[in-house]
């Protein structure tokens, strides 16, 4: 068993006494701390550095341990510690700089650090040079001697290794390269290779793809690996003469077998070329930017004075010097791809293009302004239909310091499944919350079957009495298979599979009937699933009445009971379909993309985000690439008339030839 941890408040009572003959006052001085005005004493303060350095425990961890501990101590009181620690110690770490810099040979290597700046991170560089003379017999102690630098520039080793010459040890990082240049003072460095990093490439070939030849290059690298494993510790000399007689041999036969020098057949040297293999590998050629300079001359007519100049070229943006495929890209990447605009900034940076977040933030709302007119065609497309799936699902917003769960709502058209030949269409929109005013105000005026889950705030669109009618619910089959099927699926409960294969025997038997007349449907739902629809219900009814009424499998029962009228309405109707899937489809995405953006900066990004929601995922319902149709839409829509905008919807959409927008302009 563990005994907690303790802690405990030393106090130190210093009595002061006063000489009867000279009156001179005395007092023993003050203890010690370890730190400058700090009360931590040397043990609290050991644990907390190897609990950062050594367990990889976060301070904000550590405070919430002391915390439950009864400790009162928050993550920046430790992280002063922290570092009043790392002054006090800095003469002994000057003293490891200062032995490690002694040898004449040293490890070195690096790593990643991602390092929080301005809201985001950088890649900083952790490098390290290690003094070990073991290996060679040597009797110095062994140390390692870090430091930090930003990036990974080479002109980071040249400054930590100043003044040092020897053998380095490393990587075939190039930026140990400068270290070794001829002229280098006081010496260049003798450079030294990694045979672990060697074997490790042909290693993986071999254990993955069985290659014989990375197999035999592998064999042979472990022989040399064992020919040197005999002499570790011994003392250089010693290696060295090993070496010359036993190792290197085999170093040579394996670089004459990997070079072709050599027949492998019989040993000839007469190699004539007899033809070649062509491999073919895939590789990426990096984006690029281009600055286009518009000259737009000035002339002067001769005759009435008047001065000429063409227009100057269109922007998709008032006062924006951004192309089309630039914003299109950069919308594509948010909405499709869910890559932040932080993030998206620092990628540009590393191109050396400098945009920050909020002029990215800035184009996307005026994206979303221009793109306006036909979210508004969209959202008219949708609701001219007599049946909609409606789904929404969470977004977190930021709000003063914390976030809030903001909603997206959404809307879809598809007659697919009941043979109709609209295109299908989704419409998007964002709420702070969830109340049940949003959808009724969303659907205003509207009137028709609804299909969705459950939520209570739709019941108040099939009121008697609303206007223009109430709609008609449609329960979702997909949703009360669902709660059964986990029971059946983690539990193994006979009633739950049961209940799951005869659902799936509607399935079947509705699968068959997708993309029908809904006349067809619904004459095929009356003769062959109506019949296995009511001897569900009834079978679940009476299972039910056997069973208390907490118990999951009633519960998930009854999912589907209390709303009966429902989940059965599909019976009456061939334009309703069995599950609300079409609507999960659409929002699919923004569940994935909650995992990388983490929240909406503002109700306004919300706002914005259901706008580009509903042209991208409509875009992509009509299997149209969105980034091409946001190129070509945003160069064009400015000059496209009012009464012809229809024609930049995704279904109706084709793209013009390259120039051609500007022969007519």
């Amino acid at each position: 068993e563990v005994i907690p941890r303790q802690f405990k408040v030393i106090q130190t009572i210093r009595e002061k006494f006063t000489c009867r003959d000279c009156e001179n006052i005395i007092q023993p001085p003050a203890p010690f701390h370890p730190i400058a005005r700090g009360r931590a004493g040397p043990k609290l303060l050991a644990g907390i550095l190897c609990d950062k350095f050594l367990q990889h425990l976060p301070l904000n961890r550590q405070s919430a341990a002391f915390a439950r501990e009864g400790i009162d101590l928050d993550t920046s009181t430790l992280a002063d510690w922290v570092g009043a620690c790392t002054a006090t110690l800095a003469p002994l770490t000057a003293l490891i700089r200062a032995h490690v810099l002694a040898a004449r040979r040293l490890h070195a290597d690096d790593t990643t650090v991602p390092v929080l700046a301005r809201g985001r991170t950088v890649t900083g560089r952790l490098w390290n040079y290690v003094r070990d003379d073991a290996p060679f017999g040597g009797l110095a102690p062994p140390a390692v001697w870090f430091r930090y630098s930003r990036d990974r520039k080479g002109e980071h080793p040249a400054d930590h290794l100043t003044g040092w010459t020897g053998i380095l040890q490393s990587d075939a990082y190039g930026g140990y390269t400068h270290l070794a240049k001829p002229g280098r003072q006081p010496a260049p460095v003798v450079p030294a290779g990694c045979w672990a990093h060697g074997r490790r490439g042909l290693f993986k070939i071999a254990e993955k793809d069985k290659a014989p030849l990375a197999i035999e290059a592998v064999r042979r690298i472990d022989a040399i690996f064992d020919a040197e494993r005999a002499i570790n510790g011994s003392s250089a000399a010693h290696r060295l003469e090993i070496r010359k007689e036993s190792i290197a041999p085999l170093v040579e036969e394996l670089l004459d077998w990997m070079r072709p020098t050599h027949c492998p057949c019989c040993g000839g040297e007469r190699l004539s070329k007899l033809g070649e293999s062509v491999t073919e590998t895939l590789e990426v050629i990096p984006r690029q930017f281009k600055v286009i300079q518009t000259i737009r001359e000035k002339f002067t007519c001769r005759d009435c004075e008047n001065i000429i100049q063409p227009p100057a070229p269109f922007h998709p943006i008032a006062r924006g010097r951004a192309g089309p495929k630039l914003l299109a890209g950069i919308l594509c990447d948010k909405f499709l791809q869910h890559l932040p605009l932080n993030r998206q900034s620092a990628a540009f940076a590393r191109e050396g293009i400098d945009l920050d977040t909020s002029t990215l933030a800035d184009w996307v709302g005026a994206c979303t302004a221009t793109l306006a007119p036909l979210t508004a065609l969209i959202r008219a497309h949708v609701l001219a239909a007599r049946r909609l799936h409606a789904d929404d699902t969470t977004v977190p917003v930021l709000a003063r310091g914390r976030t809030v769960t903001g909603r997206l709502w959404n809307y879809v058209r598809d007659d697919a499944p009941f043979g109709g030949l609209a295109p299908p269409a989704v419409w998007f929109r964002y709420s702070r919350d969830r109340k049940g005013e949003h959808p009724a105000d969303h659907l205003t005026g509207w009137t028709g079957i609804l299909q969705s889950d459950a939520y209570g705030g739709y019941t108040h669109l099939a009121k008697p009495g609303r206007q223009p009618a109430p709609v008609v619910p449609a329960g979702c089959w997909a949703h009360g298979r669902r709660g059964l099927f986990k029971i059946a699926e983690k539990d193994k409960a006979p009633l739950a599979i049961e209940a799951v294969r005869r659902i799936d025997a509607i399935f079947d038997a509705e699968r068959a009937i997708n993309g029908s007349s809904a006349a067809h449907r619904l004459e095929i739902r009356k003769e062959s699933i109506a019949p296995l629809v009511e001897e569900l219900l009834d079978w679940m009814r009476d299972t039910c009445r056997r069973m208390s009424s907490k118990n999951p499998i009633a519960q998930a029962m009854n999912y589907i009971l209390r709303r009966g009228d429902t989940f059965t309405v599909f019976l009456e109707d061939g334009r309703i379909c069995l599950t609300n899937n079409a609507a999960e489809r659409a929002i699919r995405g923004i569940a994935l993309g909650r995992k990388a953006w983490l929240f909406a900066g503002s109700d306004r990004g919300g706002e914005r985000a259901a706008a580009m929601y509903s042209l991208v995922v409509t875009c992509r319902l009509n299997e149209v690439d969105p980034q091409a149709w946001l190129a070509d839409v945003l160069a064009r829509i400015n000059d496209t008339p009012n009464p012809r905008l229809h024609e930049l919807l995704p279904w109706h959409w084709k793209p013009i030839a390259q120039g051609e927008n500007n022969v007519a302009a």
